[in-house]
């Protein structure tokens, strides 16, 4: 996955988020719906957008997703092994 390993430089780097983390394929997504963003193992991940109440009152009448990219690596490789 050639994106999870991208480093990129936040601008709220004093705010208390790793200058290097890794984001996901959803970061900039992420970003324009207002998340909050935390660092998380290496991760700069959102916590939260409109906050707990809205969000579960939304997921039980609609439905949420969950970014796992961040949870695993697949690695493909030839059946030569190479």
């Amino acid at each position: 996955m050639e994106h999870a390993t991208r480093r990129r430089r936040h601008p709220a780097e004093g705010a208390g988020l790793m200058a290097s983390s890794l984001t996901t394929a959803l970061h900039e997504l992420h970003l324009r719906l207002g998340g909050k963003l935390v660092e998380f193992a290496g991760w700069e991940l959102p916590v939260q957008f409109a906050g707990v109440m809205p969000e579960h009152l939304h997921t039980r009448a609609h439905a949420s997703l969950f970014d796992v990219s961040h949870m695993g690596q697949v690695l493909i490789r030839p059946v030569s092994g190479d």
